[in-house]
């Protein structure tokens, strides 16, 4: 009994300090790669399963730009091979994106959009050269390899220099990006970054 007892606690313990593990790995890994603020609500995942979702992400705009975020989500549902996590390549077989805010802040000399893909290609581009010389990537060891993403319900608030303060909403159809990865055998964090990024774009 006192040992079931014991099990249980480790298996509680485990679990809720995954999800503190991944808070804090988005908040850490994120700011390196989109050279802005980056945030986690919380996530809850199940390390059973490999099911699980993130809770109320947050992307700050790159320095210059006015509006609060670039990019706010309020859930994201992930699934992925639990055994794979022990592995170099992270097997994630769906990412469902819901309801994304995207702002776009647009200017003369660029948006804050464009600006922020080309902070996340220049890290994508660095882990490559690493890549090739058999170096660590930037924000870490393992790669990721995903089946499929689902970016649905999205909607882009336009703000431009010359529409007198005023902004526009328009919404995205379903995005879906199939099999990333799979020929490369995973790709780093920042370069799925920036295919998804690049996709919104």
């Amino acid at each position: 009994l006192v040992l079931g007892i014991i099990l249980v606690v480790g298996l509680v313990a485990a679990f809720l300090s995954l999800n503190h593990l991944v808070k804090t790995g988005v908040e850490t890994v994120g700011p390196l790669i989109t050279k802005t603020e980056v945030k986690l609500e919380g996530a809850n995942l199940s390390p059973f399963s490999g099911r699980g979702e993130l809770r109320g992400l947050f992307v700050g705009n790159p320095e210059g730009f006015k509006t609060p975020s670039a990019i706010s989500v309020k859930g994201i549902k992930v699934n992925l091979k639990v055994k794979s996590v022990f592995s170099d390549v992270v097997h994630v077989e769906s990412v469902e994106i819901d309801s994304p805010q995207v702002t776009f802040e647009g200017r003369i000399g660029g948006s804050n959009l464009k600006k922020l893909l080309e902070n996340i290609s220049a890290v994508a581009a660095s882990d490559d050269s690493r890549e090739a010389s058999k170096k660590q990537p930037t924000e870490g060891g393992k790669k990721i390899k995903v089946d499929l993403i689902t970016i649905k319900n999205a909607r882009v608030n336009l703000s431009v220099t010359g529409m007198g303060g005023k902004a526009a909403s328009v919404g995205l159809a379903e995005i879906q990006l199939k099999n990333v990865g799979i020929d490369e055998n995973g790709v780093s964090t920042a370069e799925l970054s920036r295919l998804v990024t690049s996709e919104l774009l």
